[in-house]
Parts: structure tokens; C-alpha cells; sequence
């Protein structure tokens, strides 16, 4: 367990997990026995390195332009109606924090950042109502959707409803890196109001607060729900808000490092190297 320190601390009554996957796929269960934990009285590992909090869940579902400071840099107005969702392949496209996300290089990629929240499911359930929505969560975590922008769109699609190719733009390996940790629900008192900044190279790109939302947590996971049942382990990115480089031109390059801050999640930072 890493704690607000920085210290890295075990777990004794947890040692028999061999992932955290473990511990959330059992969430319902080992919920009071977490919340009973002092994380203060474990050992601390000092060597430990943090690796992505979640490397193989069962999905991760992305909301996209869920922010309206977001619609409206790109010269949009929000539309009320269902949230457009896509996937990311796990495992290829998740790293850990301090791990590199690895971009093309070629011209015209033009690969961007998105820092997001991410919701930890610990609950299963399909078709889950608002209502219930915010019990089937296990915690938090920061998400960054990589994108390669100039990918999205195939020049010379077989027919219309192929011209957009989101895996070439959005599933790449290494393009959702997640961390530092997963925030257990119960220390989050409100998802909706916390502040989120992303930085290029220690310039600050990206300086919001996530109840700039349009469709809220309990919102999207009823909505997802709806499509298809949801594990322990899923994660589902938030959106993004204003500031991304598609807005300003200022794309991504090898030798840049990007750091995600939200509040009482951690900071993630990951460097960037060209893709081999």
C-alpha cells in the first residue's frame, strides 16, 4: 500500500494476493476488513517499485467529451443525450507510473494528452441505476487517454462507417497510462470536486476541477451498464477537460514528460520516447 507519504508499506493481512486485481475482484467482500486496515503499521518496502494499479482488467471504457470546457475549445457546444463511449485493449495499452508511453513519430501522428479521472468498479452488476451506481464503485485512479490525433480518420475508407479508426488512434500500446494507485470511494468525499492538472515538461496544460463533468459518475456508469455488464477491476475514464494540444497545436514529442495531479489520487508522471 502506498500511502500519502510516499512510503511504500505491506500488507500482512493481504499477503496472499498476488495483484491488486485480486483484492478487487473480491472488493464486496474484503471491503470492511480495508476499511478496518492502519496502513501506517505495515513495514515499509523500501525498494518498492509502483507499477500500474490494475494491469489486466477485464475492460476499460472511455467516456469522450464529457467536459464542456473541452466541446467548446474544439468549437463545440455541449448536446444533451448519451455519452459516446470507446474501449482501450488491456493489457497492451496500460503502464504504470514512470513507465513510457511510446508515440509514433511519424508526420502528421499528432499525439496528444488527456488527463482524467478513472472509477474502479468493485461490484458487478448490468443495468445499474443511478441510484445504485456509486455502491458498485471500489475507488479511484488517474487515467491519461493517449491519443494520436492525425490517425483517427482513414484517407480512403471502404465505406463512410469505416472512416474513423479508433484503434489506430486511441489502443496503441502504452496509450492508457494509469496510477499511481487506486483511492479506495470511502476517502474521496466528493469524485465531482476535485481539482485535476496536467503538465507538459512542468508547463501546466491542462488546470480544472472534475465537476466540470456534463454526464456525472453515477450518469456513465448507468449508461455503460446499460451496454454491457461491468467487473470488478473495469475502469472508467471520465473525459477530459480543456486544455489538450489538439486545441493549441502543442503535440506531444519524444523527450517530453507528462505529470497528472488529482486530488488525494497522486500524482502520475510518464515519460515519452519514440515508438520503435
Amino acid at each position: 500500500m502506498r500511502l500519502a507519504d510516499g512510503s511504500v508499506r505491506s500488507l500482512r493481512a493481504f499477503e496472499w494476493a498476488h495483484d491488486v486485481i485480486d483484492v478487487v475482484k473480491d472488493w464486496s467482500r474484503l471491503e470492511p476488513a480495508l476499511k478496518a486496515l492502519d496502513p501506517r503499521a505495515g513495514s515499509v518496502i523500501a525498494d518498492a517499485v509502483l507499477r500500474a494499479p490494475l494491469r489486466f482488467p477485464d475492460k476499460i471504457v472511455c467516456a469522450g467529451a464529457n467536459y464542456a470546457d473541452h466541446l467548446r475549445e474544439l468549437g463545440l457546444e455541449p448536446k444533451p443525450g448519451p455519452v459516446f463511449f470507446f474501449l482501450k485493449p488491456p493489457p497492451s495499452t496500460v503502464v504504470g507510473p514512470g513507465e513510457a508511453i511510446r508515440i509514433p513519430t511519424a508526420d502528421g501522428a499528432r499525439v496528444d494528452y488527456e488527463g482524467e479521472l478513472g472509477v474502479v468498479i468493485g461490484k458487478p452488476g448490468g443495468s445499474i441505476t443511478r441510484e445504485d451506481a456509486m455502491g458498485h464503485v471500489a475507488g479511484y485512479t488517474i487515467v491519461n487517454d493517449v491519443s494520436a490525433r492525425g490517425l483517427l480518420a482513414r484517407p480512403d475508407p471502404l465505406v463512410p462507417a469505416m472512416g474513423f479508426d479508433w484503434i489506430s488512434s486511441k489502443g496503441r500500446d502504452t496509450f492508457c497510462p494509469t496510477g499511481p494507485g487506486i483511492t479506495p470511494s470511502w476517502l474521496v468525499q466528493d469524485p465531482h470536486a476535485l481539482s485535476l492538472e496536467l503538465s507538459v515538461n512542468g508547463e501546466v496544460r491542462q488546470s480544472a476541477t472534475t465537476g466540470g463533468m456534463t454526464a456525472s459518475i453515477p450518469e456513465l456508469i448507468a449508461q455503460v451498464s446499460a451496454l454491457m455488464s461491468l467487473a470488478p477491476g473495469d475502469v472508467i475514464a471520465t473525459g477530459t477537460p480543456a486544455g489538450v494540444a489538439m486545441a493549441s497545436g502543442r503535440y506531444l514529442r519524444p523527450g517530453d514528460e507528462i505529470s497528472i495531479r488529482i486530488d488525494g489520487l497522486g500524482v502520475l508522471t510518464n515519460p515519452v520516447e519514440g515508438a520503435s
